[in-house]
């Protein structure tokens, strides 16, 4: 009988250790379940509220261009002084700014600002901005050659986001191969 005693025991206290381990199990399962789903995701899946910048260089604006036109022309060569910004600015769901500032030599400035229709794809974070649906909305200082600006038969412009780098890689058709450009968040 004694034996039996003490076999219940220890039959017992394995059922309790089972049961402990058991419940310890499930607490642990909660508790990972509840910490992922409370987990932000570190990537918008918009691009509004967001604004994206890129300063060139001369020489780098006149690789840009040669690429553009598939030749190099020495008459439309900037000095290696020259800088050009480039600044995006997502301010709603559909539509961007993109401003333009050139500065060809310390005393000369152009700036130009337009705005763009764009779409922005979440799931392979790519962009597409619509140059060719772009609207210029002002350029200074306004010269007769900048009067008639038409970017209706301008190439789309596309890209790709990263936003742990925070980079976005844009892609234009250039005349023989594409351009890149690669613009960091502000």
């Amino acid at each position: 009988m004694e034996f039996w005693f003490i076999f219940a025991g220890t039959f017992t206290k394995k059922r309790t250790n089972m049961r402990m381990m058991k419940l310890t199990a499930m607490m642990l399962a909660l508790l990972s379940a509840l910490a992922f789903s409370s987990c932000k995701k570190d990537e918008p899946t918009t691009l509004e509220k967001t604004q994206w910048e890129r300063m060139l260089t001369g020489a780098e604006i006149n690789k840009i261009i040669a690429l553009m036109d598939g030749e190099i022309d020495a008459d439309s060569q900037l000095p290696e002084s020259a800088k050009l910004k480039l600044e995006l600015d997502f301010f709603s769901q559909t539509d961007a700014n993109l401003n333009v500032d050139i500065m060809i030599t310390p005393g000369i400035t152009i700036k130009m600002k337009m705005k763009m229709p764009y779409m922005y794809n979440a799931s392979t974070k790519s962009v597409l901005l619509r140059l060719s649906k772009s609207q210029v909305l002002s350029v200074e200082p306004m010269f007769p050659a900048f009067e008639d600006i038409d970017l209706s038969e301008a190439e789309d412009v596309t890209g790709v986001v990263d936003w742990k780098n925070k980079t976005m890689k844009l892609t234009m058709q250039g005349e023989n191969h594409p351009v890149h450009i690669e613009l960091t968040q502000k």
